[in-house]
């Protein structure tokens, strides 16, 4: 007897230990398990929370089939990663809790609460279909159209709010953005605080008084109504105003990566990359575990030829996560600025292995596609970006891609869809004057989209960059430099001081070219436009010591260089 007592006290010290019951003393003879399932259940469901999922899988091989038992062994195998499998347990449970709602109220459907309701296990049936093929972003098409019909039977009385976010979600990458819109309504109807909704809302397009006026207590935050005016520029793609809205946020929350990440892309989109650079910079800053957008930062680095930076960028992200695209995009951003496409090439496809539906890396794959001299190929591929994510830089990516294989046409059509796509968007009329500037007679309808381009943001340098081509094809390099000049106050970047040392060049202001083109070198030593355009200026100055006029053949070769392109 007192050996019993002993182990009965020693197995209710260690249920202490591990804040689980006791379990409740049992007669001695026993007809069957079924008078321990609850209590047994309730061990394997804190087994699952414990994160012992072999224990619980173990143990709920040894107990009756119920609803309770189901779910928690399936929640055991997504534990372990085995979401195919949790799959077949999830309807074995649906099925017994539809049995079960049939016995107790004649046909009725389960409420909505509780481990074993109806709304919950068709979520996570819906969950496992996205994990098991890498989640919502990277799932196949048939995964997403598995899971979205598991969310659409739910009964829309007992549908949870994370069922709905999800179902939105999924909407949203397949590109139904009404559905889209009526999901995530439902959710801010519901849940006051779910953010995302709200923020998805703005930026789908939705106006700012439609969604206070779905959630009025959104109007009471005012920082959360800022917030939401902010994304909804950018949904219409205005970044300006876009731009100015994060910032002014990020002046109050400066510790908010959300608003740092959104700040600095909104900059890039602007054409403002020093800004961008700057924003990203704090981001890391502030949380350097943050994946989200950082392999826009990555691109922003090598663009600049900070490869120092990038490679350390490149180490810190990978050594945090490695099941993420965005590690591996920055690693083939790198070797590509390091001049070896190949081993970049690799790096994208392993990217997107792990997400197909990553716009970047497909973005990043189609540019040295044609790099490498595979125009068709890289097509492809930037079509597939914009299907996935119509940003701007696929678009001039694609532009440049058609130019290549002379498709001016379809070249003029992308720069066009572009525009349609971001009216509000000065870079992306700019991108029409582009096209037009290389086509035959084309000089004044260039100059008409240029002028929408300067009516939506006089400070555009896109804009201000294809115009000074425009003058210097018609050799009026005095507006040129007129227009670069005020430029360069706003932006101290080494391309204006180059492209100021070439215009100062061409209107034979030697001294003036070769202060800019220093200047340049200074901000970057790598520049090959400035070494270049240094080299230039020197020949033509030992030339005018000479007593010769080589300034002619200059300006016939820079004509010759913007017909090509």
């Amino acid at each position: 007897l007192r050996q019993a007592r002993a182990v009965e006290l020693a197995v209710s010290r260690t249920a202490v230990r591990y804040r689980c019951p006791p379990p409740t003393p049992q007669p001695e003879r026993r007809s069957s398990s079924m008078a321990q399932l609850p209590e047994l259940n309730v061990w394997m469901a804190q087994l699952v929370e414990q994160g012992m999922y072999d224990s619980a899988c173990l143990l709920g091989e040894f107990l009756p089939a119920s609803v309770n038992t189901c779910v928690h062994y399936a929640d055991a195998l997504v534990g372990k990663g085995e979401h195919r499998r949790a799959i077949a347990f999830y309807r074995e449970a649906l099925q017994g809790a539809r049995s079960k709602a049939a016995r107790n109220s004649s046909g009725g459907t389960l409420a909505a609460e509780g481990p074993d309701s109806e709304c919950d296990i068709k979520l996570r049936i819906a969950k496992c279909h996205l994990a098991g093929a890498g989640g919502a972003r990277g799932g196949t098409g048939r995964d997403v159209r598995s899971a979205i019909t598991s969310l659409e039977s739910i009964p829309l009385r007992s549908c949870a709010p994370a069922a709905s976010l999800l179902l939105g979600k999924l909407y949203q990458t397949t590109g139904i953005e009404r559905a889209a819109q009526a999901a995530y309504k439902e959710v801010v109807r519901l849940q006051p605080m779910a953010i995302e909704a709200a923020v998805a809302l703005a930026q789908l397009g939705v106006p700012v008084r439609e969604i206070l006026s779905a959630q009025p207590l959104h109007a009471s935050l005012p920082w959360l109504v800022q917030l939401l005016h902010a994304h909804s520029a950018a949904g219409v793609c205005d970044f300006s105003r876009a731009h100015e809205a994060f910032s002014a946020l990020a002046s109050h929350f400066e510790r908010s990566p959300h608003v740092l990440l959104h700040c600095a892309r909104a900059a890039a989109l602007r054409g403002r990359e020093e800004e961008a650079l700057s924003a990203y910079a704090r981001l890391r800053k502030i949380d350097s575990s943050a994946l989200d957008g950082i392999d826009r930062y990555a691109l922003l680095l090598a663009g600049r030829e900070r490869l120092a930076e990038l490679n350390v960028l490149c180490t810190d992200i990978l050594a945090c996560d490695r099941s993420r695209p965005e590690p591996w995009v920055a690693v083939a951003v790198f070797w590509s600025h390091k001049g070896e496409r190949a081993r970049a090439l690799e790096y994208c496809e392993r990217a997107l292995t792990l997400d197909d539906r990553h716009a970047c890396a497909h973005q990043l794959k189609g540019s040295l596609l044609l790099a490498s001299s595979r125009p068709e190929q890289a097509i492809y591929s930037l079509r597939k970006a914009n299907a996935i994510r119509g940003e701007l830089e696929c678009f001039v990516a694609l532009v440049d891609a058609y130019t290549r294989v002379e498709m001016t046409r379809e070249a003029l059509a992308a720069a066009r869809e572009a525009a349609a796509l971001m009216p509000n968007c000065a870079r992306a009329h700019a991108l029409i004057g582009r096209v037009l500037l290389a086509m035959p007679y084309g000089a004044n309808k260039a100059r008409r989209a240029l002028a929408k381009a300067y009516a939506l943001d006089p400070h555009c340098q896109d804009t201000v960059m294809i115009t000074v081509k425009l003058d210097t094809l018609e050799s009026n390099y005095a507006h040129a430099i007129e227009l670069l000049e005020p430029l360069l106050q706003r932006h101290n970047s080494e391309e204006i001081h180059s492209k100021l040392g070439e215009m100062h060049a061409l209107n034979k202001n030697f001294a003036a070219a070769l202060m800019h083109f220093q200047h340049a070198l200074a901000l970057n030593a790598n520049l090959v436009s400035a070494n270049e355009g240094l080299e230039r200026i020197e020949k033509l100055i030992r030339a005018v010591d000479k007593g010769l006029d080589p300034i002619q053949d200059e300006m016939q070769d820079d004509r010759d260089e913007l017909e090509e392109y």
